[in-house]
């Protein structure tokens, strides 16, 4: 399936303006790229045929033709939801599912580590250590990695916020972001365009974003100063987040290791704070 996506992944930084509003038109329209005509498409994205194209051959197509064959099979092989899932409950034994998703995390694990980049991870820790304030945003089930990072950060780090976003409301604790701070987002399937606006509403106000995304959401990474990509795949219809929670255990590991007294100071305070008696046990 991921033909397509690998491809404009790989060339999305050196495509041009008009092309980067094909690609991401076709990531999000593949019913209709599987099915229309050259004509047809190129009048929804508001370009010429020739732009579409250029496109196809951009990516390393021959043409538009062999661009749309690919889509076709994306589609053709795309499950819905309940056709995601192993199969029906039990019709394969409990050992044997264990199994196989243990082993599909420990893919993501693994392919997220040979997909990170060791300087931009250097940079990612730059710019929260250096960032004014720090923000951690997410949407809807991608809320669970915002605060897991914003309790595993908020004890070692000041000025740390969390956007609490677990639905579509409206994000008011944005309002108050400004030049110099960063923000660290969390974005995996399904997309939605409200996340495109937040980002672009960000770039606007010229806030650094790190985004932790998977391949497929290539149409905003040119609203980020960063982006981490992390592997995301399962076999039933929800994502597995066990690759974006090893990379969270990283930067706490790494922003402690930055500033260490700092953080050693926090943690002292915190304690103080909670006071005796406020932990059973260890």
């Amino acid at each position: 399936m991921a033909d397509f996506i690998n491809r404009v992944t790989a060339h999305f930084d050196e495509l041009t303006k008009s092309h980067k509003e094909v690609a991401n038109y076709f990531l999000y329209n593949l019913d209709k790229v599987a099915v229309g005509t050259l004509e047809d498409l190129a009048g929804l994205v508001g370009v010429s045929t020739t732009t579409v194209i250029r496109f196809a051959r951009q990516l390393g197509y021959a043409g538009f033709t062999e661009l749309q064959k690919d889509a076709q099979n994306i589609v053709l092989n795309k499950d819905s939801l309940p056709g995601q899932t192993d199969g029906e409950p039990g019709k394969e034994k409990v050992n044997s599912r264990l199994a196989a998703s243990f082993e599909r995390d420990i893919r993501n694990i693994e392919n997220t580590m040979k997909d990170l980049k060791e300087e931009e991870l250097d940079r990612a820790v730059a710019l929260m250590q250096s960032a004014d304030s720090l923000y951690i945003m997410s949407m809807r089930m991608g809320f669970s990695l915002s605060y897991y990072a914003f309790a595993s950060w908020g004890r070692i780090r000041k000025n740390l916020h969390l956007i609490r976003f677990t639905g579509m409301e409206y994000p008011e604790e944005m309002v108050s972001m400004k030049r110099g701070d960063v923000c660290v987002v969390f974005a995996f399937p399904r997309f939605t365009s409200l996340a495109i606006h937040l980002l672009e509403w960000m770039k606007k106000k010229q806030i650094k974003v790190i985004l932790i995304t998977s391949a497929t959401f290539a149409a905003a990474r040119e609203y980020a100063e960063i982006v981490l990509p992390c592997r995301v795949k399962t076999a039933s219809y929800q994502n597995s987040h066990v690759a974006p929670i090893c990379l969270i255990n990283y930067f706490t590991m790494a922003l402690t290791a930055e500033n260490y007294d700092e953080a050693a100071e926090l943690l002292r305070d915190t304690e103080e704070l909670l006071g005796p008696g406020f932990y059973i046990g260890n």
